[in-house]
């Protein structure tokens, strides 16, 4: 009998972690988390450290950076501009304009179907145009683990 439930209490509480991952995206009001992204830093950036980002939060008006403890670093308040359906990889892009950043002032999002979930980069550029740093997290979550 004990066997038996803890065959059904393992198969009940490994389900949702499968189910986490986001499945489908709404690119005009996003919602999901992503968990210990790769960083790669193009130019210098004053506002973040290469270090301290380990989650990001991106929601339909903000981009929130956040450290190991999931503790604010840097809040960026963004506005939905146009999407791109998509490119020769099906992939689906959105840009967004960032409000509160003296360094940033666009950000892309490009969002990739692997398997059933969904992958991302989010991509800040300057004034310029010029690409100044990039996240990508190969699985978007629906909630902290």
């Amino acid at each position: 009998m004990k066997s038996i439930l803890l065959y059904i209490s393992l198969i009940l509480f490994s389900v949702p972690a499968f189910s986490q991952c986001v499945e489908s995206i709404d690119i005009k009001s996003p919602y999901y988390i992503m968990e210990r992204p790769t960083a790669t830093f193009v130019d210098e950036v004053d506002e973040i450290s290469n270090n301290e980002i380990k989650f990001l939060q991106v929601e339909e008006s903000y981009l929130l950076l956040m450290d190991e403890y999931k503790n604010q670093v840097k809040l960026y308040n963004w506005e939905f501009l146009s999407d791109v359906s998509s490119d020769q990889n099906e992939d689906i892009i959105s840009a967004f304009k960032i409000t509160n950043s003296k360094t940033f002032t666009t950000a892309k999002v490009i969002y990739r179907k692997e398997g059933s979930c969904y992958a991302a980069t989010v991509e800040l550029y300057n004034k310029k145009g010029t690409l100044i740093l990039k996240f990508h997290s190969d699985k978007l979550r629906k909630s902290y683990e």
